[in-house]
């Protein structure tokens, strides 16, 4: 737990400004914590998850981005899910076992399976925030992102199958259920546009990209079952499980 006031806040910044790359702290850029808010979206691992079924996207261009904290990493064989679009035909981001990066889309092309994916490099540790980010356009394809650093990229291959619908955040993986993720995520983004690496390393140092916006969820209620969409868009998620609406402090590194 930490908190942030007067010459700590000035010290962290500063320490931001230093760094630059997947090795640098996540939280230091962390637009919450340098709002001085002191919640986030925890997640216990079994059953939490966050869920609208109202969310739209661009097909033929989209992006997604997330500040994640993982408590632990997947056992074994097993993957996580940080957020996921689409109930059949979808679009989704997970942690494998290995503690890197796994995106997908199912597309127009093939909406039977998975026909465009990248296994990112970046190994995530546990306890570390990070900002992740996936960009998929249907010419220029699918880029993903680790701290504002490229960690893989694909091929287009026509656009989205399933643009309409379920959107999740942390689990209830919409293929076959579960893939619940221990841990926090905060500040979750969604663009019906697909962000230049320069957008998205602004994003990730703490800027601000509205051209395009069209979900915003910080996830800092610290109470309640909704997290709110500080976007336009106005679409609230609602928290699901057995310990709907769980809110957490901040961890620190």
């Amino acid at each position: 737990m930490i908190y942030l006031r007067g010459i700590v806040l000035a010290f962290l910044l500063a320490a931001q400004s230093a760094m630059s790359g997947p090795s640098a702290p996540g939280m230091l850029a962390h637009p919450s914590i340098i709002a001085g808010n002191a919640y986030v979206g925890a997640f216990n691992g079994t059953n939490d998850y966050l869920s609208t079924t109202t969310s739209t996207l661009n097909p033929a261009a989209y992006s997604f981005s997330a500040w994640v904290y993982l408590s632990a990493i997947p056992a074994s064989g097993y993957y996580v899910s940080i957020l996921s679009q689409g109930a059949t035909g979808f679009t989704t981001m997970l942690v494998t076992s290995s503690g890197t990066i796994l995106e997908g889309i199912n597309t127009t092309a093939a909406n039977t399976t998975t026909n465009v994916s990248y296994l990112g490099t970046h190994v995530l540790a546990a306890n570390t925030w990070y900002f992740v980010s996936m960009t998929y356009d249907s010419v220029a394809g699918l880029n993903g992102y680790v701290n504002g650093v490229l960690d893989g990229s694909a091929a287009a291959n026509g656009t989205a199958a399933d643009n309409t619908g379920v959107f999740e955040i942390g689990g209830n993986y919409p293929c076959c259920g579960g893939r619940y993720l221990n841990g926090q995520i905060s500040d979750v983004s969604i663009y019906n546009v697909a962000l230049t690496s320069a957008q998205v390393n602004t994003l990730y140092t703490g800027g601000s990209i509205t051209s395009g916006l069209i979900g915003q969820w910080n996830i800092n209620e610290g109470t309640g079952t909704t997290a709110t969409d500080s976007s336009t868009g106005g679409n609230n998620l609602t928290w699901a499980g057995t310990a709907s609406g769980n809110f957490g402090y901040y961890q620190g590194p």
